[in-house]
């Protein structure tokens, strides 16, 4: 549930996003919808989906939920991890509007199949060394960090 978290919003601008989202920009749609041609869905599906996921996230009853889980969670997640992944995406975004198709990260693992591939033998392996009282934690930071983003990673950002 961590990655439902948008960092720190005060509770002042959760009104100022919904009031955002719920206002019409036909200007600036009309000029992204000239822009945004190959995509998958429709820019008109593209766009109501988009709304709809902002304004369940700046709902309060959804935050509540977040928060709560979050409380429950054994794990947390450093701030410093946060600022990275949010600026990996970033920089994927910005990669993706430079390079379009050519973008390298078009051919990464889209599902991360291999990603949850290697996270199901890393939990049998913890499994076991907990089963031989073998001690692990060492283990879960060292893998939990070979999954923090890699900023360099095969993302190029150029002037073209």
């Amino acid at each position: 549930m961590w990655h439902s978290r948008p960092p720190r919003v005060t509770p002042s601008h959760w009104g100022s996003l919904q009031t955002l989202l719920r206002d019409s920009y036909p200007e600036p749609e009309r000029l992204l919808q000239t822009h945004l041609t190959a995509t998958m869905l429709s820019f008109k599906t593209n766009r109501v989906l988009f709304k709809r996921v902002n304004l369940l996230a700046s709902e309060q009853a959804w935050r509540k939920s977040v928060d709560f889980w979050s409380r429950l969670s054994r794990f947390t997640l450093d701030d410093l991890v946060i600022r990275d992944y949010h600026h990996e995406s970033i920089m994927r975004m910005a990669d993706i509007l430079t390079h379009g198709p050519s973008s390298l990260i078009l051919h990464e693992d889209p599902n991360g199949n291999a990603a949850l591939a290697y996270a199901k033998a890393q939990r049998r392996q913890l499994s076991q060394l907990k089963r031989a009282r073998i001690p692990h934690l060492h283990i879960i930071r060292e893998a939990a960090a070979g999954h923090a983003p890699i900023l360099d990673r095969a993302i190029r950002i150029d002037s073209d």
